[in-house]
Parts: structure tokens; C-alpha cells; sequence
């Protein structure tokens, strides 16, 4: 099959999609298209491994969540420590909860 770097072009626009499992939310080209691109076309489909090893490499190096109670314990310390924190930052906070 000869390389249609049109149509390259265009399921590379849904490759992270793809990989992340959220192509149905894109609803422009079916997962069904993008697996017989990727059958077909080496290079996309070396393009998808590389992005799911990156990513599953970004995801073993994210630091670790602390437990809620450790988050909690901090939260109610830095509050009891200082009042002008109360006004600052009490509900712009996000403790990945």
C-alpha cells in the first residue's frame, strides 16, 4: 500500500484520541477507521506506540497523591496556623480529591 500522507495527516489529528480511549467523544471518525489506518500504515502505527510509551512513562513518573487523611491534617494545620490563609486560599484549593 502506498503512504497517503493526506490521510496521515488527518488520523493523526485523532491519534491521542485513539490512544487515550476517547475517540467516541470526537464522533468525526469512527475507532473501527483508525484501527484500519493503523493495520495499514506503519508509521502511525509506530507513532501510536511511541505516544502510549510516552504516556504510560509519564504515568509511572507522576509523583505520588497523599493519603486525604495526611492532606486533611495539613489543610487543618496551615489553617489553625494562620487566619489570613483562611480568606486566601480555602476554596481555590484543589487537593487532587
Amino acid at each position: 500500500m502506498t503512504h497517503d500522507h493526506a490521510v496521515c495527516a488527518r488520523i493523526d489529528e485523532f491519534l491521542d484520541a485513539y490512544v487515550d480511549g476517547e475517540l467516541a467523544s470526537v464522533a468525526v471518525i469512527s475507532e473501527r477507521d483508525v484501527i484500519a489506518h493503523l493495520v495499514a500504515c506503519t508509521t502511525c502505527l509506530e507513532h501510536v506506540l511511541m505516544v502510549r510509551e510516552v504516556k504510560n512513562v509519564i504515568r509511572r513518573c507522576s509523583p505520588p497523591v497523599a493519603p486525604s487523611e495526611v492532606r486533611s491534617r495539613v489543610v487543618t494545620r496551615i489553617y489553625e496556623s494562620d487566619s489570613t490563609v483562611r480568606s486566601s486560599w480555602s476554596a481555590d484549593c484543589d487537593w487532587g480529591e
